[in-house]
């Protein structure tokens, strides 16, 4: 049993949503209104047999307790496995030494924060001599609930305050300057690094202190605000201020609005604008997009009216572009090579505050103008180019300034997966500077070329020319000669099994008995697609540890060699769903049609150390900064370590199989690939098998799930079956749909 089973085997799901969602018994599962979209009518469901959830609402997400857990906080599977392992009293995989040492300096500093945080409240509290800071907190008109929320503090006005209180509860002095509560001058000596300020706390995603935010309060301290300095745990340029109190809310509006200063985000969050958070002062880095696209869809950034809020919009416009600008689609290029195609991946749009006004003022004094300015945040496109081109005359410019301005905007304006809004946005640039659409298109062209991302790639594709060296190679080499009819089969080595290897895995096991479907392959209605009047549900057992899926650690074991077939994989699922969908209008059947042939997900795996890897994949798909297989070893932490390098081993890849050919052969090898291809035949290796056992383990899932939903529509309300029966009847004809691509494949390879 891995770690993951013995958790989820440890932990009653019921038991550990209920603690944060008010869930409600009906029949054999629990219902509540999903904690992850606003709705007023129950969708989202528990099922206590098979330790899973789902909603059948707007989100349509689901899974397991890890997921859960991780959807619910923000956290990666990292974070989430080592808080379910903690509530289980599972110990994890023991640390080094040296992880040990890590792990306790963390967890020292982030005591020390906490409790220097707790003192300055204190002092803002009840100390007389917080009485100057008390007095601008109430000149702000920050309410006592939110001064409680946001845990406000003042830092007296001397050299040894915090430092002596810290002390005396046995912090050491150089954990107090690691920890930026502290600073020592060259002369060796050591002081308060906040005097007489207003101090807030900075908190991360899981509402721990790592830094503190200083307002002066004497017009002559300068600067105005001191944060803390870079430390093991805090970086502004990877922190979002406010993002813990506000992620509920951002997940749940799909929205998030950025402004510049804490003051404007703590006067949002009392006037219940709870999706609000703070950039650090500093513009948007790339850390922070990334860490809010786990939550919204959409950004709105509400920054100041003069000059220099302008040029920190249009800064972070151009980080949000180049962070945000990979998915995960692919489109095949003409040379057979893979290129992402490239877009801005997130909606964004920008609030322009009136003249005079900021945030924080215009919420205090007029709310309801606040909430029309978000209602109406005015569409990126229209305000990269209206402030793009404040400073230039069409009307006297000349074509050379009109096209300066066009190459610094258009990357922004043709930032989008969309063709309609690309051509919508260079017409309105075009009409704007009076120049012709067409040669827009061009400057787009050349500089989207220009600022092309260069990756790693092997050395041996970095090599453009022919050198010496593999001159002399083609020259020396010559035709294998072919073997004697009559010599025998050279003998095989017996293989000496590896003590610490894990058993190979069963490529070779036939999909599961249920493979072949009871429906006709001809009939696609979904009205036909139900399961016969006879064949009654049968109850789903109670969850427990099943064993290795030899499908599911073949997929994952191509996937963690070559990362990119994924693409291929969701293309496939792509295909099946447009086809499925031409043979029906209803746009409701349509889209859970979609839902059930969408790209492959975590939840095609029943292994939760699989649904870990599977999603780790995914996302290292979606970063740059990192190879695939080392993000995904980041991302998944020691503790399943073990597991990858088992799948790693259980499969020996093919990638470099063309490499090692000679010239000669590898053109001829193209040349038959590309016969086959015409010939409508199947390409034998990896991506095909890989094709196919993903097909088969969505079909799995498919039938899992109608197992459960048929028992919901027995228990259901008359206003809720309908609901459960369209997901049924989808997932059916989708069935249907995989059933006859397998067996539509199964010739071609044949053929």
């Amino acid at each position: 049993m891995s770690i993951a089973d013995e958790i989820k085997a440890r932990l009653d799901l019921v038991a550990y949503i209920s603690e944060t969602v008010p869930l409600k018994r009906a029949g054999r599962t629990y219902k509540a209104c999903c904690p992850f979209h606003q709705e007023r009518t129950p969708s989202f469901i528990v099922f206590p047999e098979s330790q899973t959830w789902r909603c059948f609402g707007a989100c349509g997400e689901g899974g397991d307790i890890f997921s859960f857990a991780m959807k619910q906080n923000g956290w990666d599977f990292k974070e989430a496995l080592a808080h379910l392992a903690e509530r289980a009293g599972v110990e994890l995989k023991p640390l080094t030494p040296q992880q040990s040492a890590e792990e306790a300096a963390t967890e020292r500093l982030l005591g020390l924060l906490d409790e220097a945080c707790r003192f300055f409240n204190r002092q803002l509290r009840e100390a007389p001599e917080g009485e100057e800071a008390r007095a601008y907190v109430e000149r702000r008109k920050l309410n006592a609930s939110t001064i409680e929320a946001f845990q406000l503090g003042y830092a007296p006005d001397g050299w040894q305050h915090a430092i002596n209180h810290l002390t005396e509860l046995g912090y050491s002095v150089p954990d107090i300057i690691e920890a930026g509560v502290a600073i020592r001058n060259d002369q060796g000596r050591v002081y308060d690094r906040f005097r007489h300020r207003l101090m807030i706390p900075i908190r991360d995603g899981r509402g721990r202190v790592i830094g503190f935010g200083a307002r002066a309060l004497r017009k002559e301290d300068q600067p105005k605000y001191l944060n803390s300095p870079q430390s093991p745990l805090f970086d502004k340029s990877k922190t979002l201020f406010a993002l813990d109190m506000a992620r509920r809310e951002i997940r749940e509006t799909e929205t998030a609005i950025i402004v510049e200063g804490y003051m404007d985000a703590m006067q949002a969050h009392q006037a219940g604008f709870r999706n609000v958070i703070a950039q650090m002062g500093t513009a948007l880095t790339d850390d922070q997009l990334q860490s809010l696209r786990r939550y919204a869809e959409r950004l709105i950034l509400a920054l100041d009216p003069d000059e220099a809020g302008a040029s920190a919009t249009m800064r972070g416009l151009n980080v949000a572009r180049e962070s945000l600008n990979q998915t995960d689609t692919a489109l095949l290029g003409p040379d057979g090579s893979m290129r992402a195609a490239s877009r801005m991946g997130i909606d964004m749009r920008v609030i322009v505050m009136p003249e005079g006004q900021d945030p924080d003022d215009l919420i205090r004094d007029h709310p309801e103008q606040w909430l029309g300015l978000v209602r109406n945040a005015e569409p990126v496109a229209d305000y990269v180019i209206r402030v793009g081109t404040a400073g230039l005359d069409p009307a006297r410019a000349t074509v050379f300034e009109k096209e300066k301005v066009a190459r610094g905007l258009l990357p922004l304006l043709t930032a989008t997966e969309s063709d309609l809004h690309r051509e919508a946005n260079v017409q309105k640039l075009a009409l704007r500077l009076h120049l012709s659409e067409k040669r827009l298109m061009e400057i787009a062209v050349e500089s989207r070329q220009a600022l092309a991302p260069r990756r790693a790639t092997d050395p041996r594709l970095r090599q453009r020319g022919r050198t010496a060296g593999m001159d002399q190679a083609a020259r020396e080499w010559r035709p294998p000669r072919p073997p004697s009819p009559d010599a025998p089969p050279p003998p095989e080595a017996p293989r000496q099994p590896d003590p610490d290897e894990a058993p190979p895995f069963d490529w070779e096991e036939g999909p599961p008995p249920d493979y072949e479907s009871d429906l006709p392959p001809e009939d696609d209605d979904l009205a036909t697609s139900a399961p016969p009047p006879e064949a009654a549900p049968v109850a789903p057992s109670a969850w427990q540890p099943r064993p290795a899926n030899p499908q599911e650690a073949y997929c994952l074991s191509i996937l963690l060699h070559r990362p990119e077939l994924l693409y291929q994989v969701n293309r496939a699922f792509r295909e099946t769903a447009e086809h499925a969908q031409q043979r029906f209008s209803d746009p409701i059947r349509r889209a859970f049609l979609q839902q059930a042939l969408g790209a492959l997900d975590p939840d095609d795996f029943r292994e939760p150390g699989h649904q870990a890897i599977m999603r780790a994949l995914r996302a290292a798909l979606d970063q740059d900064a990192l190879d695939a297989l080392q993000y995904v070893e980041v991302i998944i932490g020691p503790a399943l370590r073990p597991q990858i390098e088992a799948l790693q081993r259980a499969y020996a890849p093919l990638d470099n199989f063309q490499d090692r050919l000679r010239d000669p052969l590898r053109s001829e090898l193209h040349s038959i690939q590309k016969q086959m291809q015409r010939e409508g035949r199947l390409l034998p290796g990896p991506e095909s098998e890989l094709i196919d056992k993903a097909f088969t383990l969505r079909r799995v899932r498919l039938v899992s799930d109608n197992e459960e939903l048929r028992f919901l529509i027995q228990e259901a309300s008359p206003e809720e079956r309908p609901r459960y029966q369209d997901v049924l009847d989808a997932n059916d004809a989708a069935i249907i749909h995989l059933d006859r691509a397998l067996r539509q494949r199964a010739t071609q390879s044949q053929a």
